[in-house]
């Protein structure tokens, strides 16, 4: 503690049950760090002034998992998200939706590389069979 306020390394449970373990700043999460919300999903990876930004994976209750860049815990930049399914998308991401060039795995091997806009194929893109 520093005036008051987490600082340094250590681990804090809510009273839901949530627990973040990692650094703090000036009260806050900042720097490495891992969260359980609920025990249900869980992130490790960069946390700025309590925001998960940065370089990190997110493990949801239901196993799909997103490795990749987050800002304010959505995904942006590029990154991977695999579902239970088999179905996995490898490419740009913008305020948490696919946004720019990708590939999507299908689960019976088909892919498609191109263009997308706000979650949507759009433009120039190939279909594989």
């Amino acid at each position: 503690m520093k005036d008051g306020l987490y600082e340094g390394y250590g681990t804090y449970t809510r009273a839901d049950g949530s627990e973040y373990k990692g650094g703090w700043r000036k009260g806050v999460p900042d720097g490495e760090g891992t969260e359980i919300m609920r025990g249900e999903t869980s992130y490790q990876g960069t946390f700025r002034l309590g925001a998960k930004t940065g370089k990190g994976t997110v493990k949801f209750k239901n196993g799909n998992v997103y490795v990749g860049e987050l800002v304010e815990g959505k995904p942006e930049g590029t990154g991977t998200w695999s579902k239970t399914s088999g179905e996995r998308y490898e490419g740009e991401w913008r305020n948490g939706v696919k946004h720019g060039k990708g590939v999507i795995w299908y689960m019976d091997g088909q892919r498609y590389e191109g263009n997308f806009a706000d979650g949507q194929k759009e433009g120039f893109g190939k279909q594989f069979w």
